[in-house]
């Protein structure tokens, strides 16, 4: 998978990238694997990146992609390329949160609309509890019938069958 997410980076194709990005959630919040989940949340904000021309634009923009993608083939560990992601983004982004926290925070309200309590989602994705809390007050996912209340194993199995409709 490594190679393909090199290609997607190169290519700068930040599609590709999120689709490799929710297919490597998806499992990853159904075995409850953080460092997947971590895995995840970098693929999700490099490709936010990639979507922005302003970034491309930057005279360090060759020198982050480059660096971004010997990290990935040394396989460095994930924190530190998220290091890398989020000085980029605070160098040359256009807005005072960082990609990686926003993309904690949309992973964990996707986790919790897949069923899993509000904290174990904030707790898998290292989102904030309370930013993630306010942000799914501001949307319809507490509507949906798969996050009402209901034992883990129900969730469970409310999760997988969403995950096997997607696929």
């Amino acid at each position: 998978m490594n190679a393909e997410v090199i290609k997607a980076i190169e290519e700068e194709d930040s599609r590709k990238l999120r689709e490799i990005s929710e297919r490597v959630f998806d499992k990853a919040v159904l075995d409850q694997n953080k460092q997947e989940v971590e895995r995840a949340i970098l693929y999700y904000a490099v490709s936010k990146i990639l979507g922005k021309v302003h970034f491309k634009k930057e005279k360090q923009w060759e020198t982050f992609k480059s660096k971004l993608i010997e990290y990935l083939e040394q396989k460095k560990d994930i924190p530190e390329i998220l290091k890398h992601v989020t000085e980029f983004d605070r160098e040359y982004g256009n807005y005072l949160g960082n990609v990686v926290q926003k993309a904690r925070m949309k992973y964990a309200s996707t986790a919790y609309a897949f069923g899993l309590s509000l904290s174990t989602a904030c707790e898998l994705t290292g989102a904030d509890l309370t930013e993630v809390s306010a942000y799914v007050g501001q949307t319809k996912i507490h509507e949906k019938p798969f996050t009402q209340t209901r034992s883990v194993r129900e969730r469970l199995k409310n999760a997988r069958k969403l995950l096997e409709e997607e696929s």
